[in-house]
């Protein structure tokens, strides 16, 4: 038996953006997503619609980021001295796991 390591066929493996691990990471990526969009407070569907997920490589490894660009998701998730937060993308991370 001959057994050979390529570096760079792990590396692609483990680490490239349409490696298994990217994949993986990017579908749970998109659990929270929509576990964030079922969470959030709907007026006009603006906050919704904006939350989105990205692969990212953070520290070598891939990464999946989920937010969005709506200035005022920070005060519908950590709430005001008015109103109480949603936390719904905090809140929306036990659904990674599964």
């Amino acid at each position: 038996m001959r057994f050979e390591w390529h570096d760079a066929a792990l590396h692609a493996l483990l680490n490239g953006p349409s490696g298994p691990v990217a994949r993986d990471v990017l579908r749970r990526g998109k659990k929270v997503e929509t576990a964030a969009k079922m969470l959030v407070r709907v007026d006009t569907g603006r906050l919704r619609g904006s939350i989105t997920t990205v692969l990212a490589a953070e520290g070598g490894g891939p990464v999946a980021i989920v937010g969005t660009n709506v200035d005022y998701a920070i005060y519908q998730h950590n709430g005001t001295r008015w109103m109480t937060g949603t936390f719904f993308l905090t809140r929306a991370l036990p659904a990674a796991a599964s």
